[in-house]
């Protein structure tokens, strides 16, 4: 079964993919942040840096683009299989409110007609790329705001020559707060002709094994969060999925592992970022995360939070990774 790393917007880039891989491992595919598609037509220089193969050592990469103009991600779609890459994925499952209101991500789910008219005419125009263009994959959310939605929304994907789907079992004004639809899963299952890949509340080894035994079918499952909270939770938990009964709460993390880790990837940012300032926006990010394997470190997180540049944060840090 194949193990995916979900995209996390401000967290997941190269540098994180890299370190992560080196330490941790586990995942088969990474996928790279959204890149929001719009009229310039142009990868911003951050956009590029993380595109780059050079810049990515990890097993295998699939950029994600964020779409609801044709045009617009023919042309990036171009742009990026320049770089060499054979597949990108299309989201349609991001519930962002500023990106539903431009009609992304989960948005793009609101008006069935218009994604069927989008879908078509963007398959049509891969053709129009290379003698090989690359293939599509889709990451989606089930509906708007009915459950009824999925029907629609499964018998539009269907359509279309989808070489993966990557399926977050919610609706999309239920961002994360309520437990994922796994019934709509089998009825996914029953109809699609192409591997689907499961997402959503993969954050135990518990959680992993029940997805694996009720859906043995599925190709694969993408965790995101649940690797931040937990780096090591991929480790030695999907490789099989029988009945051997796994914990149903994460073991404790390695704290020197954790801390290399965090050092690794601290030092890294700093020198291929030009802000310092966004370094530490960045590392606290993560820690929001991260913090939970510090269950009695309330202050030492809190000093983290408030850190106002370099030495502060790192003060913080080393009082919090000592204990």
């Amino acid at each position: 079964m194949k193990k995916c790393f979900a995209p996390l917007e401000g967290i997941t880039g190269f540098i994180f993919r890299n370190t992560y891989h080196q330490f941790y491992g586990g995942i088969d595919v990474y996928y790279t942040p959204f890149i929001s598609v719009n009229q310039t037509c142009t990868l911003k220089k951050n956009e590029l840096s993380d595109l780059l193969p050079k810049n990515n050592h990890v097993p295998r990469l699939i950029p994600q683009i964020l779409a609801n103009n044709t045009d617009d991600a023919l042309a990036y779609i171009r742009m990026i299989a320049e770089l060499g890459y054979d597949e990108i994925n299309l989201n349609m499952g991001c519930p962002s409110g500023t990106v539903v209101a431009k009609g992304k991500g989960s948005g793009m789910l609101r008006d069935p007609k218009a994604l069927d008219l989008f879908l078509e005419r963007l398959f049509c125009g891969l053709s129009s790329i290379s003698h090989q263009p690359p293939q599509l994959s889709v990451k989606t959310r089930i509906g708007i705001r009915d459950l009824s939605e999925s029907t629609e929304v499964l018998a539009t994907i269907t359509k279309y020559p989808f070489c993966e789907v990557i399926l977050h079992p919610r609706l999309q004004k239920e961002f994360y707060k309520v437990p994922v639809h796994q019934d709509v899963v089998l009825s996914w299952q029953k109809e699609l002709k192409v591997p689907l890949i499961y997402n959503g509340d993969l954050n135990t080894p518990r959680d992993i094994q029940e997805i694996c035994q009720t859906f043995p079918s599925l190709a694969g499952i993408m965790l995101g969060r649940g690797l931040l909270w937990h780096p090591s939770l991929i480790n030695n938990y999907v490789d099989s999925c029988n009945n051997n009964i796994f914990p149903s709460t994460c073991p404790q993390e390695d704290p020197q592992k954790l801390r290399c880790f965090h050092d690794t990837l601290f030092n890294r940012l700093l020198e291929t970022m030009q802000e310092p300032n966004n370094v530490i926006h960045r590392m606290k990010e993560l820690w929001f995360y991260m913090g939970c394997n510090y269950p009695d470190s309330a202050k030492a997180l809190k000093a983290i939070k408030k850190a106002r540049n370099i030495p502060e944060y790192q003060a913080a840090v080393r009082i919090l990774l000592q204990k």
